[in-house]
């Protein structure tokens, strides 16, 4: 039985070594095809797709590869002197290094469809590639957002890029009908309502905008921090409001949890302990949907983070709580502004996360996930969640010891940190180009590793405040 054993570790390790090999300087073949409803892209094995109504995603070990369909009235199919303007306005601030005309396939035919791609440099030194595809009405853009790449994987990016082929009968007979778009939770932690699933969001430190596909502004939420506000003050709010008004705002009306006023149309509020939310709904939208919104609103006090206490003078957002970064058991290099405020809840079945303000999750399969930062400059924390059955007797330094088998790799500053209750191992990974940190811990039979991928910009203070909100499960 021993034996059994020790051989099922053995061929275990081979097959995670034969993966780590895999992984090396040449370009792989695209020995796999992604089907969807407006492109086929070939793509290596070991990649992932995900996706969504008008964007799909190729990713591999930091590597994401972005296809979008972006609306655009000038764009006539395969006539690239159309959107010139917009090809000038995308690629404004990089530098050209090499640009070239490429033909896609059309439904699986022998039509060619022009396309520019270029080879981009940002300031930063960073490398990319975008790919221009049009068509009538539309421009599929092909995006490799600038970072530190190795020579093949660029290759790779422009090797598949060059494979794909336009599915244009599924996207004329899309246009010619109205998507039925799902309803979906934004949800704060503290406050959430329905959002429609089509809406694009765009946050600030105070401030979370819903808009279209033409970026007209549906909904706004404010967020206004006084120590005059709370629950019970409404005298205050009619004040705040009069002097904002000309006119008469009215007499209070309550709509759910949140009241409005008979003179003041699309807006809408919700007193809090020390802060005020003030709620634009547009008039765009249809009643039914207004209702909806309204309607799913729910407020949840004993969350609210923010709400303004003896030791809070307000100078804050009223958006998200602050972090000190007080996690003394994760030893990462500070950087500068070390306020780190919490933004979205992500729970599964796997973990439950808070993600850095501004930050956005992006799920790739079961087993792997990434946290974006809103500047897109190279740098995210991955997650990567194994069976630790299949690594039977396999010990954290076992973990990290597989990862030292790469000789692309360099492996340094192992120590020994706490993840709440949990034994953790943190290390530093090189590969010649990226820096990253691993921190690694085992929880019910699973092995999480959790990497910041540091680009042109160090969140090491993100990341420590994201391990120590991160909750397994």
């Amino acid at each position: 039985m021993r034996l059994r054993k020790n051989l099922t570790l053995v061929l275990t390790l081979l097959v995670v070594l034969s993966i780590v090999v895999s992984c090396g300087s040449s370009i792989p073949e695209l020995t796999k095809e992604y089907d969807g409803k407006y492109l086929t892209i070939g793509y290596p094995e070991s990649w992932d797709v995900v996706e969504d109504e008008y964007s799909t995603k190729l990713v591999f070990e930091g590597v994401m590869l972005q296809f979008d369909a972006i609306e655009n009235e000038d764009s006539e199919l395969g006539d690239l002197s159309k959107i010139e303007a917009f090809m000038n306005a995308k690629l404004g601030g990089y530098e050209k290094l090499e640009e070239k005309e490429v033909e896609l396939m059309v439904n699986s035919t022998n039509n060619p469809l022009p396309s520019n791609l270029f080879r981009i440099k940002d300031e930063n030194g960073g490398r990319g590639i975008i790919m221009f595809s049009p068509i009538d009405g539309a421009i599929y853009l092909s995006q490799l957002q600038p970072g530190k790449y190795k020579k093949s994987e660029l290759d790779t990016a422009e090797l598949i890029f060059t494979s794909v082929s336009v599915n244009l009968s599924n996207w004329i007979a899309q246009k010619q009908q109205p998507v039925e778009w799902t309803v979906q939770t934004y949800d704060q932690g503290y406050w959430k309502f329905k959002y429609h699933s089509n809406w694009e969001i765009e946050k600030t430190d105070d401030q979370v905008k819903f808009l279209n596909s033409d970026g007209n502004e549906l909904i706004q939420i404010d967020f206004v921090k006084s120590e005059e506000f709370n629950p019970e003050a409404t005298d205050a709010l009619f004040e705040y409001l009069t002097d904002l008004n000309d006119d008469s705002i009215g007499n209070k009306k309550s709509v759910g949890e949140l009241v409005t006023f008979e003179n003041i149309s699309e807006e809408y509020f919700l007193l809090t302990n020390g802060q005020l939310i003030k709620i634009y709904i547009s008039s765009e939208l249809d009643q039914e949907t207004i209702s909806e919104i309204i309607s799913s609103f729910n407020y949840i006090p004993e969350n609210d983070p923010d709400a303004i206490s003896d030791n809070n003078n307000g100078s804050d957002d009223g958006n998200n709580t602050s972090n000190q970064n007080q996690n003394n058991n994760v030893d990462v290099d500070p950087i500068d502004n070390p306020v780190v405020r919490k933004g979205d809840t992500i729970d599964n079945d796997r973990f439950k996360i808070v993600l850095p303000m501004g930050w956005n999750y992006e799920e790739v399969s079961e087993m792997a996930s990434f946290i974006n930062p809103p500047d897109g400059n190279g740098s995210f924390i991955a997650i990567d969640v194994q069976s630790a059955l299949s690594y039977a007797g396999l010990t954290l330094g076992g973990i990290q010891e597989i990862y030292k088998t790469d000789p692309q790799l360099s492996i340094s500053e192992t120590k020994n940190v706490k993840l709440g209750t949990k034994d953790a191992l943190q290390y530093k990974v090189e590969d010649g180009e990226k820096t990253m940190i691993y921190t690694t811990y085992m929880n019910n039979d699973h092995f999480y590793t959790i990497k910041l991928i540091i680009g042109d910009k160090n969140y090491s203070n993100e990341y420590a405040a994201f391990l120590e909100w991160f909750e397994t499960k």
